[in-house]
């Protein structure tokens, strides 16, 4: 009989707001790992004075410098994390999500403290550029978006994740489509436009949109979708996702990789509708279960609403959990890839 596995010990690094970060460290417990969790607010930055603020203008506007306030950001975060890291003991790995939020001096002393040292950047480089000066702390550098892969050789591509176990949550007792995103322009016209398309077809929408500008909230209460100025706690979008029989993915144009809400769409066996065109590229899609709404097919949507889910192979399912892609990022055996 083989010995039982020795509990690998984390350090995890990401932004804690809307509760993924407690979502994550939760079902990374649950799959073995010890995890100690330095967290960050990723929230609008808050001047500790008037006085703070004042002098980030003059920066910014008098000597040119746009850094200044990222700059302050980052001293004012290595001040709280540094003295918890000090108290913690050497680590299997460290894991940093977003690692552009961290200050570097912090990253190379977790890098002191681990065997091996990993991020993850869940949103795309021309988004976040300033992430390129980061790249070369790493182990390993993952990202989910493949034009990223131009910006170096060492770079590796990796999808998002599901968290949790996969089940079965089907709402037989009427038919219901989820939407949640941040505004932007396209993700608005195209949600008007599933919205009128799938009342049609007697689907219950619950579209909403994130926002705290005025004439977005008119124009999002006047065509009949929901607006929120606070992101949702992620358990709670999960909720949503369960009760739900349809699941809408309207990407972000100036992305290409894939959404969370894909990867829920797998964990609970619902179907999908998305804007993103590389999905069909992967080994998990099927017609029955995802349709790419381009604006302009109505008729095979129909079609796609009329078909029952096609039950996909577990090991397929799998491969995209948090427990499986934790263990790929790592290199931990064994893991589907």
């Amino acid at each position: 009989m083989s010995a039982p596995e020795k509990q690998k010990t984390l350090i995890l690094c990401a932004p804690s707001d809307f509760g993924f970060f407690d979502c994550i460290k939760v079902h990374l417990e649950k799959s073995g790992f010890e995890v100690f969790g330095f967290p960050i607010e990723d929230a609008n930055y808050k001047y500790k004075s008037i006085l703070n603020r004042i002098y980030n203008s003059y920066r910014k506007i008098i000597l040119g410098d746009k850094h200044y306030k990222t700059t302050v950001k980052l001293k004012e975060r290595y001040q709280s994390l540094s003295p918890k890291l000090e108290r913690l003991q050497n680590v299997d790995f460290a894991l940093f999500i977003r690692p552009d939020m961290y200050p570097q001096q912090f990253i190379q002393e977790v890098k002191n403290k681990a065997t091996k040292t990993v991020a993850y950047q869940w949103d795309s480089f021309n988004r976040f550029p300033h992430v390129l000066n980061y790249i070369n702390l790493f182990d390993h550098f993952f990202t989910y978006d493949f034009r990223d892969l131009t910006y170096g050789s060492s770079l590796k591509l990796i999808t998002n994740f599901y968290i949790g176990e996969p089940e079965v949550c089907a709402n037989t007792e009427r038919k219901t489509a989820y939407l949640l995103g941040s505004f932007d322009e396209d993700r608005f016209q195209q949600a008007v436009a599933l919205k009128k398309e799938l009342e049609y077809y007697e689907f219950d929408c619950s579209f909403t949109l994130k926002t705290a500008k005025k004439d977005h909230i008119k124009r999002l209460t006047k065509s009949g979708l929901k607006s929120i100025t606070r992101s949702i706690y992620y358990p709670e979008n999960l909720a949503a996702v369960k009760e739900s029989t349809l699941l809408i993915d309207v990407q972000n144009t100036s992305q290409v990789g894939l959404s969370f809400r894909v990867f829920e769409s797998l964990c609970y066996g619902k179907k999908l509708i998305t804007t993103n065109k590389h999905i069909s590229k992967y080994d998990f899609f099927h017609p029955n279960n995802i349709f790419i709404w381009t604006g302009d097919n109505q008729k095979e949507l129909k079609s796609f609403l009329s078909t029952k889910y096609h039950t996909l192979d577990t090991e397929i399912v799998q491969k995209y959990s948090l427990k499986n892609w934790i263990r790929t990022v790592f290199n931990i055996p064994p893991h589907i890839q």
